[in-house]
């Protein structure tokens, strides 16, 4: 959905630049994962490494075509 609303570059467009915080965990979590050798790595995109907190805020924040929501369902009223 990213790269479909803004384009390959999505991240560095706009986690990097927008959500420095979202970048910083990331990082640490590649750092961390390095420190672990008998587990093999990711290496794999960015998005890989964030949290729910961290989908959830992107989602929120970046959601505005509503491809999101039409993949994902509407939340249900309680």
């Amino acid at each position: 959905m990213m790269e479909l609303d803004y384009g390959k570059d999505w991240w560095k467009d706009k986690i990097i630049n927008d959500k420095p915080t979202i970048e910083r965990e990331v990082t640490i979590r590649r750092l961390a994962e390095k420190s672990f050798p008998w587990h093999s790595t990711r290496n794999a995109h960015s998005i890989f490494y964030t949290d729910i907190s961290d989908l959830k805020n992107i989602i929120n924040t970046y959601s505005i075509t509503g491809n999101f929501h039409a993949k994902l369902g509407k939340k249900k009223q309680e």
